[in-house]
């Protein structure tokens, strides 16, 4: 687990860092803050977590416009709606964001990135490639 991370890292740490939120809830609006296992898992992918706060705040929209996120990860852990289009339509309503303006709202399975354990690897390598997505050797 271990070497995996470190080799994504070595793949990525001459990028830039890419400014990013890990949404876990949108009604209201919840994001993963300081100290949690999603953004640690950004950190080491290549991100930066907009979200200055610790644990898991609740987040006005205008509070994400704020932030200006190039990335909008997207948990479903909240959606009955096995649809990925209702997250699109939801964040659609404010373009002004960089990442809705760029379309980088990305839908993630939450068994993935929220849970600890030895796939934290794996989602580690499925960020670095989400957040940098023309770089040779990371994952799509």
């Amino acid at each position: 687990m271990r070497a995996k991370i470190a080799a994504v890292s070595a793949r990525i740490k001459d990028l830039p860092r890419v400014r990013t939120i890990f949404v876990v809830q949108v009604d209201p609006i919840i994001a993963a803050g300081r100290e949690t296992l999603p953004a640690q898992l950004l950190e080491l992918a290549g991100g930066v977590n907009v979200v200055e706060e610790e644990r898991y705040p609740r987040l006005g929209i205008e509070s994400v416009a704020a932030a200006k996120p190039e990335v909008i990860l997207q948990s479903r852990m909240d959606l009955a709606n096995p649809d990925t289009g209702a997250e699109a339509a939801y964040w659609s309503r404010w373009p002004t964001i960089p990442a809705v303006a760029a379309h980088r709202v990305v839908v993630l399975p939450d068994d993935l990135t929220l849970r600890p354990g030895p796939r934290v690897a794996d989602a580690v390598e499925e960020l670095a490639g989400i957040l940098h997505p023309n770089r040779p050797g990371t994952a799509k």
